[in-house]
């Protein structure tokens, strides 16, 4: 319940935040095109898995907490000299993946339309 106004707290309005905020994640990491050492990307791997996890079960501390912890994992624009050690880019398979997720990101967030809506039904005639 919400303070003051006793009605209920929109649960499903906060789990569509969450998943909205996860979906701009996995943009960003598409989008720069992240370069990662083969030991974050396995770190990544494992966030994307218990986003779609967490997804499938509308967890929405799950989604908040897988993404954030691919969020950590983003390339610092300034590095220091030499340290840019082994990174490559990230993998088709895991590109895929992201893919998959985000279109069911789309699927679970998209709003109904008024056409798809079911009509209401007449009342039986009783006359």
């Amino acid at each position: 319940m919400n303070p003051g106004d006793h009605r209920p707290t929109d649960d499903t309005a906060l789990l569509r935040d969450k998943i909205i905020r996860s979906r701009k994640v996995l943009e960003r990491a598409v989008t720069y095109q992240w370069d990662l050492p083969p030991e974050q990307w396995d770190r990544f791997d494992g966030y994307l898995a218990a986003m779609d996890s967490a997804l499938a079960s509308a967890d929405a501390e799950g989604i908040t907490s897988a993404a954030a912890g691919i969020a950590r994992l983003e390339p610092r624009r300034v590095t220091k000299l030499g340290s840019a050690g082994d990174k490559s880019p990230m993998p088709e398979a895991m590109h895929d993946r992201i893919n998959m997720i985000v279109h069911k990101i789309d699927r679970l967030t998209a709003e109904p339309t008024h056409g798809a809506e079911t009509p209401p039904r007449a009342a039986p005639d009783r006359g």
